[in-house]
């Protein structure tokens, strides 16, 4: 009895202190073969405590503002317990938060990760995506840089975050356990059309989660999927010593550029790709501004809407109206400016950029859903002899996906990490 108070005590600062997490290996699989092709690790509380359940154990974390230390405890937990056992030709899936992935978390594991001579998968989930992208997509970059591959997880839950898969550019897409076992709807329909575009423009390799039947094997391969997971091929557990003897299953994965020009200002980074300006005064650019916001609004896919203002005050009491309501429908709305408060307008995340940043002398409007895309870079050419109507400025309008995603890139890294 003594024993069960003590585990009915215990805190998550118990659990954080005595490195009491431990991970089971749940093995992945090739559906047209079934074999082995790499396993996910997760994280699991002590025994006979709520944080067993690793649910539990999380929002624990989250409510001491610790789950950032829970979060690299069990990155480097898996990749420890991984070592000796699993080939090192044998990707190891590790889970991350997304509000606490950031470059310093990776550099924490990244040793340890390296010392296992393993690829390392890091699985994002989409839940929430959008909270802290300035930090998250800083986090990717650190673990780009270090070999580490990425994969997003629990795809489907929100259909707003399918936007986003360009900028996240994961190597592995996982498709949400609802999109195999519920009744085919309008939304799985939205949601397979956007993640099979994205895997025949990248690559990208497609893993259905929570295989159970030959009913749900059947509806992952209908819908695209190559790799899948679930009990009908193992259920989480302790690695055993057979695992060292798998065979070899390579699994092609995407060949991303090593560098993307994302330190450029959205006009800087387009022309830098050789686009050929055209000049224009502000009235002409405005009814063009005004036609991306409207395919924003239109599109059903709830895409993502970023635009740099140059400063607050362009940030007119019709374009807050007209922003309030984009941001009711899209994934993301964004505005950029000086002066520019963190939340300009209900919904809509704001950033401050500075005199010193390019993007201050710049006036962009993107827009980047899963089918379309669009956008309206311009840089000011500093008229002082008229009115404000009749400034005039460089600009670009492009629907090239690639430098679409680019400038969208640009200033989703100037935004507030929040």
């Amino acid at each position: 009895m003594k024993d069960h108070n003590l585990l009915d005590l215990m805190t998550i600062h118990d659990v954080l202190a005595d490195h009491l997490v431990r991970s089971v290996y749940q093995p992945i699989v090739r559906l047209d073969s079934g074999d082995i092709c790499g396993f996910e690790a997760l994280a699991r509380g002590p025994i006979g405590t709520p944080f067993e359940n690793p649910e539990e154990m999380f929002a624990a974390a989250r409510s001491a503002q610790r789950d950032g230390e829970l979060d690299a405890l069990c990155v480097t937990n898996a990749v420890r317990g991984a070592i000796g056992t699993l080939p090192t030709w044998c990707p190891l899936f590790v889970n991350v938060e997304p509000a606490t992935l950031n470059s310093e978390l990776i550099e924490r594991t990244a040793p340890i990760a390296a010392a296992g001579d393993r690829p390392i998968m890091l699985e994002v989930t989409e839940r929430a995506i959008t909270r802290s992208l300035r930090t998250l997509l800083a986090g990717l970059a650190s673990a780009r840089e270090h070999g580490w591959q990425i994969a997003l997880d629990d795809v489907g839950v929100e259909a707003g975050s399918l936007a986003l898969l360009p900028v996240i550019r994961p190597d592995v897409v996982k498709l949400d356990m609802g999109l195999i076992r519920n009744q085919p709807d309008r939304e799985l329909g939205r949601t397979m059309a956007a993640v099979m575009a994205y895997a025949e423009r990248t690559g990208a390799t497609v893993l259905a989660e929570g295989i159970e039947t030959d009913e749900h094997l059947e509806r992952a391969l209908s819908l695209g999927a190559t790799l899948g997971q679930g009990y009908r091929f193992g259920r989480p557990a302790p690695l055993d010593a057979d695992v060292a003897a798998l065979p070899n299953c390579h699994v092609p994965l995407p060949a991303w550029p090593t560098e993307r020009a994302v330190a450029l200002s959205p006009y800087d980074a387009i022309i830098a790709a050789g686009c050929v300006p055209g000049v224009a005064r502000k009235n002409v650019l405005l009814q063009i501004s005004h036609h991306l916001e409207d395919q924003a609004f239109s599109d059903p896919n709830a895409p993502l809407l970023l635009s740099a203002f140059q400063a607050a005050p362009n940030l007119t009491r019709a374009t807050r109206v007209r922003y309030a309501a984009l941001a009711e429908h899209c994934a993301l709305v964004a505005a950029l400016g000086i002066g520019i408060a963190p939340e300009p307008v209900p919904g809509v995340q704001g950033a401050v950029i500075h005199d010193g940043d390019a993007l201050a002398g710049e006036w962009s409007v993107v827009v980047l859903g899963p089918h379309y895309c669009g956008a309206l870079v311009g840089k000011d050419l500093g008229d002082t002899h008229c009115g404000e109507p009749d400034r005039r400025f460089s600009y670009v309008v492009t629907h090239d996906r690639e430098l679409v995603e680019l400038a969208a890139e640009s200033l989703l890294r100037r935004l507030h990490a929040t």
